[in-house]
C-alpha cells in the first residue's frame, strides 16, 4: 500500500454519538495513534527515537493523515516536568492509553528498538484487548536523511 492510498482509507471516521442526547455527530477525521520506542539508557538514543517519531508523524500530517504520537509531543513537554513524572513509565502510559482509545487506528513504526520496547508491546495489547486486530497497520523503519519509503500491511508483524 502506497502513503497515498493510505491517505484515502484514513479520510473520515464513523459518526460518533453524542453523549448527552444520542444524536449522531458530524463525522470526524480518521485519528492514527503512532507507535514508537521511546526509553534508553542513552539520552542521545532517545533523542533519535523522538526525531523519527516527529518525522513520521510529521510526513503523515503532510499528506493529510491525521496522526497523533505520543513520543513526538511527549518528549519536549518533559523538559518542564519534574525528574520523578518524566522517569514515571506508569504515568506516561496511563496519557498513552487515553490518547489511544480516542484513536482510529494504531500505527505501529518498526523502527530500531520497537520489538523490545515494553511501551509499544503495552499499547499494541490494550489495542487488541478493546479493538482486535482491526486498524493496525505496521509501517518500516525510518533512517536519517533519507526519504520515508512506507511499507504498510495489516497485521504483517507482531503475533499476526
Amino acid at each position: 500500500m502506497t502513503l497515498t492510498e493510505f491517505a484515502a482509507m484514513s479520510t473520515t471516521a464513523l459518526p460518533k454519538r453524542n453523549v448527552w442526547n444520542g444524536e449522531p455527530l458530524t463525522p470526524r477525521p480518521f485519528l492514527w495513534y503512532v507507535a514508537t520506542p521511546y526509553t534508553h539508557a542513552d539520552p542521545s538514543v532517545r533523542e533519535r527515537r523522538c526525531a523519527l517519531a516527529q518525522r513520521a508523524t510529521a510526513t503523515l500530517m503532510e499528506v493529510g493523515i491525521h496522526a497523533y504520537s505520543p513520543i513526538a509531543n511527549g518528549h519536549p513537554v518533559s523538559f518542564y516536568m519534574r525528574p520523578e513524572t518524566v522517569n514515571n513509565h506508569a504515568f506516561w502510559m496511563t496519557h498513552c492509553f487515553d490518547m489511544l482509545e480516542r484513536c482510529n487506528g494504531l500505527l505501529v513504526i518498526t523502527m530500531d528498538g520497537w520489538r523490545e520496547s515494553k511501551g509499544v508491546a503495552m499499547e499494541i495489547e490494550r489495542w487488541r484487548s478493546t479493538r482486535g486486530r482491526t486498524n493496525i497497520m505496521y509501517a518500516s523503519a525510518i533512517e536519517p536523511n533519507q526519504p520515508w519509503q512506507p511499507r504498510f500491511g495489516r497485521n504483517s508483524l507482531v503475533g499476526a
